[in-house]
C-alpha cells in the first residue's frame, strides 16, 4: 500500500493466492481476471495440471494395488488347493517335509505290515444297466463312504 498525495488516496497492489481453479471459480473469478503481466495465470494452470497428473498417477497406483491384492488372494487359494491335493495323495507329515525342502530319500518309512485293498463290484456292468446314472453314483458314494468310515475308525491311511 502506498499513499498517493497528489490524488489524496492510497494505492494498493496485491495478488490473489489461489491454490487451484476451483478456488478461483468459487471466488467468482475467471482466468481473464488475473494479470496478464505476471506468472499468476501460468502458475495456477501448472498447479492444476500437476494436481490432475498426481491424481491420475494415484488412481493408477490404487488400481495396480487392487490387482496385486486380488492376485495374491488367488495365489493363496491355489496354494491351499495344491496343498489339499497333495495331502490326499501322501500323508500330511511327509508332504510337509517335502514342502520344507527335505529330500524325498529322507522321508522314506519302513512298515512291518501293510494291507492293500483293491475294490471291484461284482457284475458292475449289469448293475449299471438296471440303474439310472444318479442311482449308480449314489450306490458308489454309499460304498466308498462306508470304506472311508472304516479306515478312519481304524486310523488307517488310504491312498486313492
Amino acid at each position: 500500500m502506498k499513499p498517493m498525495s497528489n490524488w489524496n488516496c492510497f494505492c494498493f497492489l496485491g495478488t490473489l493466492v489461489m491454490t487451484d481453479l476451483s478456488v478461483l471459480f468459487k471466488a467468482g473469478l475467471y482466468l481473464n481476471d488475473l494479470s496478464m503481466h505476471d506468472s499468476s495465470r501460468d502458475l495456477l494452470l501448472a498447479g492444476t495440471q500437476q494436481s490432475a497428473e498426481l491424481k491420475l498417477a494415484l488412481d493408477q497406483e490404487q488400481q495396480k494395488s487392487q490387482i496385486l491384492e486380488d492376485s495374491m488372494m488367488r495365489l493363496d487359494q491355489e496354494r491351499h488347493r495344491a496343498a489339499e491335493l497333495l495331502y490326499q495323495m501322501i500323508p500330511r507329515q511327509i508332504a510337509d517335509q517335502l514342502r520344507n525342502g527335505v529330500p524325498a530319500e529322507d522321508t522314506w518309512q519302513v512298515f512291518a505290515a501293510v494291507s492293500i485293498l483293491f475294490s471291484d463290484m461284482y457284475q458292475f456292468v449289469n448293475i449299471c444297466e438296471r440303474l439310472t446314472p444318479l442311482e449308480v453314483v449314489s450306490l458308489l458314494n454309499a460304498m466308498y463312504v462306508s470304506f472311508d468310515s472304516r479306515t478312519e475308525e481304524h486310523n488307517v491311511y488310504k491312498v486313492e
